[in-house]
């Protein structure tokens, strides 16, 4: 466990972990771990075994608790959750690492910082693995960010004409025990941030998303939209198909195949 201060004063907090003692062949090229909305990288790719099956397949990761989530510190200015302020922060990672190249993994928000690095630094990006995402919620000119959703997470209780989205967000986010208002901040920078530009993008990028994930789309549609894109699917909807052992076993299949990596 350590800590970043990234240039703007927020205080980030991450892991670095070893490949698994027992493996005799270790990939060359680390991984990065980049959670969802509203939770943090131990529920989502620790107790989902992700974190596992890699380890066990030859990879050291590293995991970052997005600002405003986990251990790292929120912002306290809008300003601090822009897009590029989160680009900014896996780049700092990766210098303070010393680290010239890597994989990059997210899950549904941390899947869109993956693309946004991958399409800010291509060369230090070897594949992206953008789980929780289709072509619904990566389609141009999509908002990520919702003010529905904001004003229900800020509210003292949820607002008896909040739709089903906003009620979702609420439900899941306490039930996280998440910072309401950090993250009805975030929401609102969401909705400024810039459409994912997948033409930008060469290295090998793997979607996939749970056959029930509605909030995703399909992630097939998306794959297409990438040079080298490919996808994958299985049982899971958005909540719950990190946690399904086909999402980490076809992430470990993934880099399997990516040459020099």
């Amino acid at each position: 466990m350590a800590f970043l201060d990234a240039s703007d004063g927020v205080r980030l907090h991450f892991f670095r972990l070893d490949p698994s003692a027992a493996v005799s062949t270790v990939r060359p090229l680390p991984v990065l771990l980049l959670h969802g909305f509203a939770v943090d990288s131990e529920t989502t790719w620790v107790r989902s075994g992700v974190v596992g099956s890699l380890r066990d397949a030859g990879h050291e990761l590293i995991m970052a608790d997005l600002r405003g989530h986990g251990r790292s510190q929120a912002p306290s200015d809008i300003s601090g959750y822009s897009l590029g302020r989160f680009i900014a922060d896996g780049e700092e990672l990766k210098a303070v690492l010393g680290i010239e190249r890597w994989h990059v993994v997210g899950y549904s928000l941390g899947a869109r910082i993956a693309v946004a690095l991958a399409e800010k630094a291509n060369e230090t990006v070897a594949s992206v693995v953008a789980g929780g995402v289709g072509a619904a919620s990566m389609s141009p000119g999509r908002p990520w960010g919702s003010e529905e959703v904001a004003s229900a997470l800020e509210a003292p209780r949820i607002p008896d004409d909040a739709g089903a989205r906003a009620r979702a967000f609420r439900y899941f986010a306490e039930a996280t025990g998440a910072d309401l208002a950090s993250l009805a901040m975030l929401q609102r920078a969401m909705t400024q941030w810039e459409s994912p530009r997948p033409g930008e993008i060469t290295c090998p990028v793997l979607a996939l998303a749970g056959d029930e994930d509605a909030l995703a789309g399909s992630p097939g549609e998306l794959a297409e939209s990438f040079a080298n894109g490919r996808s994958a699917t299985g049982e899971g909807n958005h909540m719950n198909a990190v946690l399904k052992p086909w999402f980490a076993s076809a992430i470990v299949e993934f880099l399997a195949g990516i040459s020099n990596g």
